[in-house]
């Protein structure tokens, strides 16, 4: 599976977006503060495994 030029520009923007709005969220911790975190979403999340779909229309009204 190949994304098309479109696509690939549409993930650049959704990428650029998420960075962004990480920043915003988590701009007041410094570059450990944000490891330490990741690190521990990792472990809360562990064996988690994350259905986007499902998710998505549980938004849908």
């Amino acid at each position: 599976m190949e994304l098309t030029a479109a696509g690939l520009r549409r993930l650049d923007e959704a990428e650029c977006a998420l960075a962004a709005a990480e920043e915003d969220v988590l701009g007041a911790l410094d570059p450990a503060e944000r490891e330490t975190l990741y690190g521990l979403l990792q472990r809360a999340t562990a064996g988690n495994a994350l259905d986007c779909a499902a998710a998505a229309s549980e938004c849908v009204e």
